[in-house]
């Protein structure tokens, strides 16, 4: 019996993450949520050697896929990753061309690996190759399935059955959660994908990270941060992360009260707070990245993406609930809550980052397109047309609500 209302509580087969009602069966005001926040995180400069030897040598683990973009493949971070793994582990190296998608990865992940044997994914430097690191994980899983007897496969999941996932987020941090996971009222989204084994963070991998690689970070992070604080599901431990998660990021842009190993290790920390406050929900710029990602076939700058929306969507009248407006105005150094949207202008207009769509290189055409995948996306909360209108300018009045 359920304690406060007397009624018969469900068993279900998986843990609740969300009602989805406003109040719901159980007497509920708001969205629940769960929260589970269960990676091993690794954060300090100059641990990604010893951190990744430790993991692999206390696990046991003899058999690794590392997964990077092809560009890096040969950079200092893949280097310090190799320098990490023991001699005695055997590595299949999966290196990612710029017009490879997911699925061209997983192919050559299984071709070059075996997925019964495979311990492990590594995926490092970029979050394009950890969202295709997770996608391999999920794959050799699926792959270990398909070789159970049916009697083996009726009493073991694909879950029970993924390989450790370690990343090693570079400048741009670690990539959208897989929405399918976080999302209220999806079918089959209750856990389809598992978050990292292991996180290892180490700020000096930002060293060599040119200015616009540091805005996009910034600015990837920064708004990531505001997008949860405006999610309506309640998990106070994801708006801690954002909140603080601002924090950073403001530290980072403050370059005559920081050291420069000061601001990266900001900046990181940012960064990692707002991916795991995205366990809350997706947000409507997280999204529209996404159907940009679909719609091109490419990896799109999040950061700079933010960059464009992120102002206009926290001016839009009544879109900051007025206690997260406060402690924004506090964070921001505002004594009026009206005053966030400008300044978040002021401070995306002294990035180096593209300033529009057009700059970034995203055709109308697939502009257009991605619009219509968010306004089709099942899993997002979007405001009324007049609201979006004012977020993404005039493409999406005529969009129904």
């Amino acid at each position: 019996m359920h304690v406060r209302t007397g009624r018969p509580v469900r068993r279900l087969r998986a843990p609740l993450r969300s009602c989805h009602c406003n109040v719901c069966r159980w007497g509920c005001v708001a969205p629940v949520t769960l929260i589970s926040l269960t990676s091993r995180i690794h954060f300090a400069a100059d641990l990604l050697e010893e951190a990744l030897r430790a993991e692999i040598e206390s696990n046991g683990l003899q058999h690794l896929v590392l997964v990077c973009d092809a560009d890096l493949a040969e950079a200092e971070c893949a280097q310090r990753v190799r320098a990490g793994i023991p001699r005695q582990v055997a590595v299949a190296l999966v290196a990612a061309g710029d017009t490879d998608s997911k699925y061209d990865v997983l192919d050559a992940a299984l071709e070059r690996a075996d997925p019964s044997a495979c311990d492990a994914v590594v995926a490092f430097g970029s979050s394009r190759a950890i969202a295709f690191g997770r996608k391999c994980r999920q794959g050799l899983a699926a792959a270990r399935h398909a070789n159970l007897t049916q009697a083996e496969r009726l009493k073991t999941t694909e879950r029970d059955l993924l390989p450790s996932l370690m990343v090693v987020p570079g400048p741009d941090g670690l990539p959208n959660p897989c929405r399918a996971s976080i999302s209220r009222g999806m079918p089959g989204g209750i856990g389809k994908a598992q978050p990292p084994t292991v996180i290892i963070c180490d700020p000096t991998l930002l060293a060599a990270a040119e200015a616009p690689q540091l805005a996009s970070a910034f600015a990837d992070a920064l708004g990531r941060c505001l997008e949860v604080l405006l999610h309506d599901s309640f998990n106070p431990v994801a708006d801690g992360l954002a909140l603080e998660g601002i924090r950073r990021a403001l530290q980072a842009r403050t370059p005559q009260e920081r050291t420069p190993a000061a601001r990266r290790r900001d900046l990181m920390a940012a960064s990692l707070n707002a991916a795991l406050a995205q366990s809350k929900g997706p947000g409507i710029i997280q999204a529209f990245v996404d159907a940009i990602n679909d719609v091109t076939g490419a990896w799109a700058d999040g950061g700079a993406v933010r960059r464009i929306l992120v102002p206009p969507l926290m001016s839009v009248r009544g879109a900051v609930p007025g206690a997260v407006a406060g402690l924004l105005a506090e964070l921001f150094g505002t004594a009026r809550q009206d005053a966030i949207g400008p300044g978040l202008a002021t401070l995306m207009d002294g990035l180096p980052l593209p300033p529009d769509f057009a700059a970034l290189g995203i055709p109308a055409g697939k502009l257009d397109e991605a619009v219509a995948h968010l306004c089709a996306a099942p899993d997002v909360d979007l405001p009324a047309p007049n609201r979006l209108t004012e977020i993404f300018g005039p493409r999406l009045a005529g969009v129904p609500s």
